[in-house]
């Protein structure tokens, strides 16, 4: 009788079908994924300091020389400038001691190099590091991003040059941005579809702006803060060390045995090596994915393939409008810690929502979501025209923005993710990740070329918008932007949400029945 509860579970589980297309269900969910969940939020942090962490350092905070006209006074940098400019230049000063190299006053514009440099990285490292994950596979080059990233983010605090640190934060960018491209298909590749969102939401890079801003002002420094920020990319090192390549990749480019060590790797530190496939049922498993992906897609595909030409280009227009997010927030209102805090507590409502309304998509959360930033744009637009200035209405409408600006991020990027092959899918991540880059360096231009002809901005350091004869004129620019990549969006991507992962191009995956072959134990 002891053993009768048992055996009626296994006759249970006996009748249960495999759904071949959905691996990463008979993955299941226990420490391997809290794992890789844990190596997620590490690289979020890296990517978000490395976000953050030059433009902490174009800030210049108040220094000073002694005046030779009256030794009991300074001049400081917030006045006289000419004057403490010219003393610096003359060696009558012993040098700002906030940073090492002088750059201040003429050499004030090395900073902003040594950011765009940076910046040059973060757009070749999405590309470069996605294409490559898809190429050798996720693990090997998550770990040399990490690895490479930990070593150079090092280096960058023991620089004895303007020259060396530009160089050291160009590959650190390089490594660090390639991190978002691959990590979050490493989640989606080892967790189920159920718990991939979940994953994303609780930490991702909003935590890790949150938490590199409050250890910048922990270090008051930016060579111990290097330092101890980049050390965080060998603790996930070592936690890579003990994961294993992705099944699913692994069985994409027909590494079938490798593919069987790491699903029976996977369930053993699962403590689930009792619900593993029999050999039968992996056979199968393995002959339906070489079916379902047929010949492997390429890159070149992504612009060949009317499918996936289509779905590229919509789902990179709707990305590249996250520029506007961080445009409507605006560090007046926010520092950066509340703003990825509150971001991080968007992310949470809409996992919360996502894992109780199973009904409710990735397209109805990608719509609704727009359609709230739509308002939130028209609502600027009004107040802009109507010239009200009411600065309650504007806190209000940013909190609100930035509260639904984590969740569009979080959605669009599972999309990004789920609606591609196996072959592509980091790539894609990549050209996703560079295109936010592209976005805020390019549309603010695209705005300034909007204002009518002949008018210029009053003075450099008047409000971007202020310069345009009708001020309303770039939010409506923005709005229309939006309210087209809502249509193309929900008129052109089919919903993810609840699907097994594609494999194969258009709509092979649903024209190719599964096979039906039972569970048996």
């Amino acid at each position: 009788m002891e053993n009768a509860e048992p055996n009626k579970k296994m006759l249970d589980k006996s009748q249960e079908t495999i759904d071949y297309r959905d691996l990463e269900k008979y993955l299941f969910c226990g420490l391997y994924q809290i794992i890789v969940a844990i190596i997620y939020q590490i690289a979020s942090f890296i990517f978000g300091f490395n976000l953050i962490f030059m433009p902490f350092m174009i800030f210049e905070p108040t220094w000073r020389c002694d005046s030779p006209r009256n030794s009991s006074s300074d001049l400081f940098n917030g006045s006289l400038s000419s004057d403490r400019c010219a003393m610096l230049r003359n060696g009558e000063c012993s040098g700002p001691t906030w940073y090492n190299w002088d750059l201040v006053c003429d050499k004030k514009h090395i900073v902003y190099d040594i950011l765009s440099i940076q910046m040059a990285a973060l757009l070749l490292g999405t590309l470069l590091i996605g294409r490559m994950a898809d190429r050798f596979g996720r693990k090997p080059v998550l770990l040399s991003t990490m690895i490479g990233q930990g070593v150079l983010g090092i280096a960058t605090a023991f620089a004895n040059s303007w020259q060396v640190f530009a160089t050291c934060r160009f590959f650190a960018g390089l490594f660090g941005a390639g991190l978002m491209s691959v990590v979050g298909v490493y989640v989606v590749e080892n967790v189920s579809k159920s718990n991939r969102l979940l994953i994303i939401a609780i930490g991702g890079v909003n935590i890790g702006i949150a938490f590199s801003s409050l250890l910048a002002f922990a270090f008051q420094h930016w060579r111990p803060l290097s330092i101890a920020a980049s050390s965080f990319g060998f603790v996930t090192a070592l936690l890579l060390v003990g994961t294993r390549e992705t099944p699913r990749w692994l069985i994409q480019h027909g590494k079938t045995e490798e593919a069987r060590k790491s699903y029976r790797y996977i369930l053993r530190i699962n403590q689930k090596q009792a619900e593993q496939m029999t050999d039968e049922q992996w056979d199968t498993l393995i002959e339906y994915a070489q079916r379902r992906s047929g010949k492997r897609p390429t890159f070149c595909d992504l612009f060949r393939r009317r499918e996936l030409f289509t779905q590229t280009v919509v789902l990179s227009y709707s990305i590249l409008l996250m520029f506007s997010m961080d445009d409507l927030v605006g560090s007046i209102y926010l520092n950066s810690a509340i703003y990825g805090l509150f971001n991080w507590l968007g992310g949470i409502v809409c996992s919360f929502v996502d894992r109780t309304f199973r009904r409710f998509g990735r397209k109805h959360m990608v719509g609704t979501l727009l359609s709230v930033v739509i308002v939130c744009m028209l609502c600027m637009t009004l107040e802009k025209w109507l010239e009200l200035n009411h600065h309650l209405l504007q806190r209000a409408v940013v909190f609100v923005a930035a509260f639904a600006s984590s969740p569009l991020w979080i959605s669009l990027s599972l999309v990004i993710m789920e609606s591609f092959p196996t072959a592509l899918r980091s790539t894609v991540s990549g050209i996703s990740s560079t295109l936010v880059n592209v976005g805020g360096l390019v549309v603010p231009q695209l705005l300034w070329w909007v204002r009518p002809k002949g008018v210029a901005l009053q003075s450099c350091k008047d409000n971007y918008f202020e310069g345009t004869i009708w001020k309303p004129i770039p939010w409506i620019v923005v709005v229309v932007a939006a309210v087209s990549s809502q249509l193309t969006f929900l008129l052109k991507i089919s919903e993810t949400k609840g699907k097994p992962l594609m494999e194969g191009i258009g709509h092979r995956d649903e024209t190719l029945a599964p096979p039906n072959i039972e569970l048996k134990k």
